[in-house]
């Protein structure tokens, strides 16, 4: 699932509301969840992708009272937890840590395309440290000058 959003912080992508995943493991891997969010910020093709992932949506403030109903094992990074739905949760001993948390683990794994971009990135940056190098072995003034030629090979993509 990957979602952006606006509205809730202005200069991110990113919007407030928690998920809860549930999953089975009896007969292969069966899975739903509920994001709590406030509703108006929901599109008609997010709902429909969201209902397709087999996610319902649900009231942001419907957390506070879902929590406690939890009878199962629950996975949580504790120490990312939000410390008012950690006391929601009624029985403790149901909580097994997942620190670090799958999300932080999940940004470690690159598909193809994001290590291609990771790659042409490098080469990109390398070639405009090369120029600059060349500007700054032949240069005989202050170094400060070199900032804009740096920002100039960087811009132009001079290694083209």
């Amino acid at each position: 699932m990957n979602l952006r959003g606006n509205g809730d912080c202005k200069i991110t992508p990113y919007f407030v509301a928690y998920l809860i995943l549930n999953f089975n493991f009896e007969n292969g891997v069966n899975w739903d969840g509920s994001l709590y969010i406030y509703k108006e910020k929901i599109t008609p093709e997010v709902a429909e992708y969201l209902k397709g992932l087999n996610l319902s949506i649900k009231p942001y403030e419907d957390i506070t009272s879902d929590v406690p109903n939890i009878k199962s094992t629950i996975f949580i990074d504790v120490d990312n937890c939000n410390a008012a739905l950690y006391n929601l949760i009624a029985n403790k001993d149901n909580i097994k840590s997942a620190s670090p948390s799958i999300i932080d683990r999940l940004k470690g794994v690159k598909n193809a395309r994001e290590i291609q971009g990771f790659t042409e990135c490098h080469i990109r940056d390398g070639a405009a440290i090369v120029i600059y190098m060349t500007i700054e072995n032949n240069s005989i003034g202050p170094l400060s000058c070199l900032v804009r030629p740096r920002l100039k090979c960087r811009k132009e993509n001079r290694h083209r």
